[in-house]
């Protein structure tokens, strides 16, 4: 395995949900402890699905037959009970938009920061605080905090779009791990669907 500082160097361009939160200095100081005394993304999936897990079942003596099926039966329960949470959200009408209802765009990832186009110029040195979905079953909603770092005019027809790229500040541990894992699985992907060509 690759020492940890390396495998955070590692970059995709992806296409997910996200979305940030420009913040002042004394916002970010605020969310910054927020974000520490709240769950990681990863920790936040495991308590909410504790009793569909595999290890969970067994505990009661429970043993399957077939542990494939358990685990595409389990990736099935949670993409439902997912599905069923988005409408009861649409349905109880919060006002703001859902990450989960936004529609991904493309990014660029590795687990020490993230790039994409936004409408709205946001100045270099800015404070932003960054939610995102990783596309797995179940969905990771990621939080993190960062700082601009670059940003960029880019023309598109005639609409300005700024190119914003931004580097995490504070992250949980698990998180960043959770992003690592999904850059080395989208490679994995990439290489495998070249490789059938």
């Amino acid at each position: 395995m690759l020492p940890r500082e390396k495998r955070k160097d590692y970059r995709i361009q992806d296409i997910l949900a996200i979305e940030y939160q420009v913040l002042s200095p004394a916002e970010y100081e605020a969310e910054k402890a927020r974000l520490e005394n709240q769950p990681s993304g990863v920790r936040s999936l495991k308590d909410r699905y504790a009793n569909f897990l595999p290890e969970g079942l067994e505990g009661e003596g429970w043993r399957a037959e077939d542990p494939d099926l358990v685990r595409g039966l389990l990736k099935l329960i949670i993409s439902l009970n997912e599905k069923v949470d988005l409408i009861l959200a649409h349905l109880e009408g919060k006002g703001e938009v859902s990450i989960y209802r936004r529609p991904p765009q493309e990014i660029s990832l590795s687990a020490s920061g993230v790039g994409f186009c936004s409408s709205e110029y946001i100045p270099a040195e800015t404070y932003v605080k960054v939610r995102m979905l990783l596309p797995q079953t179940p969905q990771i909603l990621i939080t993190t905090l960062g700082k601009v770092v670059r940003v960029t005019t880019k023309q598109i027809g005639e609409v300005k779009k700024f190119e914003v790229g931004i580097l995490f500040l504070d992250i949980h541990e698990d998180d960043q791990e959770a992003i690592i894992k999904h850059i080395f699985t989208r490679q994995r992907d990439i290489l495998r669907s070249r490789a059938k060509i």
